[in-house]
């Protein structure tokens, strides 16, 4: 469902709370009357990016995984978690890397820790990562193709064919689910059949995935996590998991 300005304005506001907002709050930093924000509320509401509370609002982070939710609320949900995530992955990086980093809100917390190093190379198919990473002078590949308009991030055969001409040292990747026997899945088979494309060409394969994924599936099947090299998570893994890895102690300390 596309948003109206006023309602990102809303939204803007909830999510930098990352809290509860009384109505009168909301109307302050929106500067408008305390009518007016009470008025957009149940818009907001109705279409579920919001959850009413006795009087006021929160962001309703259930529906973050939901592909329909814009990117920069995704990016808010669970940000602590995935800063955690992305200070572990950056342990796996090295100067005059060629890195591939998918469109994902998880693998997008890396970006800010790439400028520590040198002489490395970005392939991203996300428009918001390439664009972050030619802001702060970092070599970048953008993949091209159809841009989907829920996550900024390009995903069609011409994206395909492009991954496919490019080799990279290692691939900074997240998914939608890890199941119990270590399967990842995507709610998207596009999404799930890119990111197989980015394996085939990734001498390292790295999982970022936070702790709501775990045990839980989604209709189109990608891989197994004994394909992987790496799996970090903001809280330890589930033992079998663990098992499976090639790398199982990696990011637990």
């Amino acid at each position: 469902m596309l948003l109206d300005e006023k309602e990102k304005e809303l939204l803007d506001v909830l999510s930098s709370a990352n809290s509860i907002l009384s109505v009168k709050e909301i109307a302050k930093r929106l500067f408008v009357s305390e009518p007016t924000a009470r008025r957009r509320l149940p818009v907001l509401a109705k279409k579920n990016y919001v959850v009413r509370t006795h009087g006021g609002a929160i962001i309703n982070y259930n529906m973050t995984q939901n592909k329909t939710i814009p990117l920069y609320l995704r990016i808010s949900n669970m940000s602590d978690g995935k800063t955690l995530i992305a200070k572990k992955a950056m342990k796996l990086i090295k100067d005059n890397s060629v890195i591939f980093l998918d469109g994902s809100s998880t693998a997008f917390h890396l970006v800010p820790f790439l400028k520590t190093f040198h002489d490395i190379t970005i392939c991203t198919n996300s428009l918001k990562t390439a664009i972050t990473l030619a802001e702060m002078d970092i070599k970048t590949i953008c993949l091209g193709g159809n841009v989907n308009f829920s996550n900024l991030a390009c995903s069609s055969p011409d994206t395909f064919e492009m991954i496919e001409k490019l080799n990279a040292d290692i691939l900074f990747f997240s998914c939608d689910a890890l199941s119990q026997d270590g399967i990842l899945s995507d709610s998207s088979s596009e999404a799930s059949f890119l990111r197989i494309k980015y394996m085939k060409n990734a001498d390292v394969k790295v999982l970022l995935i936070d702790n709501t994924k775990l045990n839980k599936k989604c209709q189109h099947n990608m891989c197994s996590v004994k394909d992987l090299d790496y799996c970090i998570c903001n809280t330890p893994l589930p033992e079998n998991i663990k098992s499976m890895l090639k790398n199982p102690d990696f990011g637990e300390d």
